[in-house]
């Protein structure tokens, strides 16, 4: 057991008190009331068990400080006494009522009670001693009404009034006086007068303070009629509020902003707001003309989820004044936070059909927040779904294509979540067709009648080759068509037959899913080279025929048709025209010895440029020949008739 040199008593009326498992030892003390050698239990709805309580001065007191006055008011106290060992001593109780039972005493035991239960109790009495139970009756000669409001702040003074009834006549005394304890220290002393004695209170300590006030009558002998009063002092309040803050979404900036009055007047320099809101460290700021604000922004802190419920957290703001002795009530609310309403926009609103094309959504806030919570689902003009994807940085991808050209109307659905309100959004995309060109290769510029080859590439707008496709070239007004390999090349060859320029447009009609496409480009023709050629001419005679032959072709050595050849001879100029195979053939009966010179000579025409050649031939004198005829015998001196003839070397 524990040993406590102390006065266990209830002098500020504190109820239902315990003593329990202690071994008490009274040594010269004070309760507070008066100097009491002994043990004081003091106070009232008291248990007292299981003790060893050892009277050093051999007297225990168990006193009542309430009185059964307190019975006009409904609240009676009571006392309990179990189960405990007593040393020898003397044991005088002193409450009404009291419930003794199942102790043990040693020594005398005076009970000074009146309603009172008494059982199981073990007196024990040594050879020298004459233990006894005393039932004494405890008569109550006075009452004191004390009249005071419950409360008080703690800088003003506050009157208690004191009446004390003498209950013999139920009449006011008017003689003796009061001793006046505040929390157990003498406060005043009053001299009674009058029916009523009023004195003034004051503390500046907050709580309650236990005004008890006893009665001395008029031989100035100290009765046991005292009555309790519980006085609270307490500070100078306020009551902060906040101003009405629209339900705000996740992640609005608002403001929030408090202000007090409180219930005196009073000039405060030293008020700081703490403003302690969901996820962040509490904010102090210095209020001002009885206010004080702060922005913020509203973050997914203030909205949390628990298993499927979501659920509003509370802001708390105080206010700290730097004394006790004024104090600002604070506020725990909250907000009635919304959550952030979404917009979705969708991209792109045009595509290329037959090609892959990433379809993103886009969530927004009005505060542009970052989300990355939540799914998309695409559906199609007829609910067909076409995907769903998780949001990541505000958005959310899928990725199509789409085979037929038009307009298709895609749907976004944004589910929302703990923090974000759902949202969808329908967009039309144009499916347009994939736009294409051609490259031509450079074509040389040549010459007439000689081959042109013309090449090129049909791609789409990615330079994908396109195969097997209709490709149209029209040079000046020819049209050819012709169709792209594997490569998506197309080749064609001409013969080159206009000189000059020779316009190209080469076309590309599309199809379903290819625009049409086209380009132009041109080509020089210049007229062809000719080449004449003379065969020999062998040197002949005289007035013999020769024949002058040759050859025009151009300069590929195609023959020249039909075409005049102007041969001069010495001066003399015929003019002759090939055959079908650009020969030329003309026969010339020589007129002139010596040597002949010839040239042959083309004049050329739109086409072909002009050539000529030149060439000679000899002509010798041609050789005669002289015969005479046979002259018949004759006679002499007959004339004779001598004949002949002189021919050339051709008769």
């Amino acid at each position: 057991a524990t040993t406590y040199n102390v006065a266990v008593e209830d002098q500020y009326g504190n109820n239902n008190i315990t003593i329990r498992d202690n071994r008490i030892i009274a040594r010269n003390l004070n309760p507070g009331i008066a100097t009491c050698y002994s043990v004081c239990v003091i106070g009232d709805n008291l248990t007292v068990e299981n003790n060893y309580i050892e009277n050093s001065n051999n007297y225990l007191i168990m006193t009542q400080y309430r009185n059964d006055e307190y019975i006009v008011e409904g609240d009676t106290g009571s006392l309990t006494i179990r189960n405990n060992s007593f040393a020898t001593g003397k044991i005088d109780i002193k409450f009404d009522p009291c419930i003794i039972e199942d102790n043990t005493f040693y020594g005398n035991v005076t009970l000074v009670v009146t309603n009172n239960t008494l059982t199981n109790n073990n007196v024990n009495r040594d050879a020298n001693e004459n233990p006894y139970i005393s039932y004494q009756s405890h008569v109550k000669a006075y009452n004191i009404i004390l009249d005071a409001p419950e409360t008080y702040i703690y800088d003003d003074s506050v009157n208690v009034s004191v009446s004390v009834i003498d209950t013999s006549t139920n009449t006011p005394v008017t003689r003796g006086y009061l001793e006046v304890y505040a929390d157990g220290i003498l406060y005043d002393n009053i001299t009674i007068t009058n029916n009523q004695s009023v004195f003034s209170y004051a503390n500046e300590s907050f709580g309650t303070h236990h005004i008890r006030v006893w009665y001395n009558n008029e031989e100035g002998n100290l009765t046991f009629i005292q009555k309790l009063v519980n006085l609270e002092s307490i500070p100078i309040t306020g009551q902060l509020v906040l101003d009405t803050v629209p339900s705000p979404q996740i992640g609005d900036n608002i403001t929030l902003r408090v202000s007090y009055t409180l219930n005196k007047d009073t000039i405060l320099d030293n008020v700081n707001i703490t403003f302690t809101l969901p996820g962040q460290n509490p904010i102090t700021v210095p209020a001002k003309d009885n206010s004080a604000s702060i922005d913020t922004i509203i973050t997914t802190n203030y909205i949390r989820k628990i298993g499927s419920m979501e659920r509003e957290q509370s802001i708390s703001i105080t206010a700290t004044t730097g004394t006790e002795k004024i104090q600002i009530n604070g506020i725990n609310t909250k907000l009635g936070v919304q959550k952030a309403n979404t917009q979705i926009t969708i991209t792109p609103t045009t595509t290329i059909i037959g090609q892959e094309t990433t379809i993103t959504a886009t969530i927004t806030t009005n505060n542009n927040l970052t989300i990355n919570t939540g799914t998309v689902t695409f559906t199609d003009e007829n609910g067909n779904k076409l995907g769903e994807k998780s949001v990541t940085k505000n958005t959310a991808t899928i990725t199509l294509t789409f085979n037929e050209p038009g307009n298709h109307i895609i749907t976004a659905n944004y589910d929302g979540t703990t923090y974000y309100n759902a949202t969808e959004k329908s967009t039309t995309i144009t499916i347009t067709k994939l736009n294409t060109k051609i490259t031509i290769n450079n074509i040389n510029t040549t010459k007439y009648n000689e081959n042109t080859t013309i090449t090129g590439k049909l791609t789409d707008e990615n330079n994908n080759k396109l195969t097997d496709k209709n490709i149209t070239i029209t040079i000046n007004k020819d049209q050819i068509t012709t169709t792209t390999d594997e490569e998506g090349t197309f080749t064609i060859t001409i013969q080159a037959n206009t000189i000059g320029t020779n316009n190209i447009t080469i076309n590309y009609q599309g199809n379903n899913n290819y625009n049409p496409t086209n380009t132009k480009t041109n080509f020089t023709v210049n007229k062809q080279n000719t080449e004449l050629t003379v065969n020999t001419i062998k040197p002949t005679t005289i007035k013999d025929k020769i024949t002058i032959t040759g050859k025009l072709t151009d300069n590929n050595g195609n023959a020249l048709t039909n075409t005049n050849i102007k041969i001069t001879i010495n001066k003399d100029q015929i003019t002759t025209t090939t055959d079908t195979t650009g020969q030329y053939t003309y026969t010339y009966t020589t007129g002139t010895t010596g040597t002949n010179n010839i040239t042959v000579s083309y004049d050329g025409n739109n086409n072909y440029n002009p050539t000529n050649t030149k060439t000679n031939f000899t002509v010798n004198k041609q050789n005669t020949k002289l015969t005479v005829n046979n002259i018949k015998a004759t006679k002499y001196n007959d004339n004779m008739t001598i004949t002949g003839k002189l021919t050339d070397n051709n008769g």
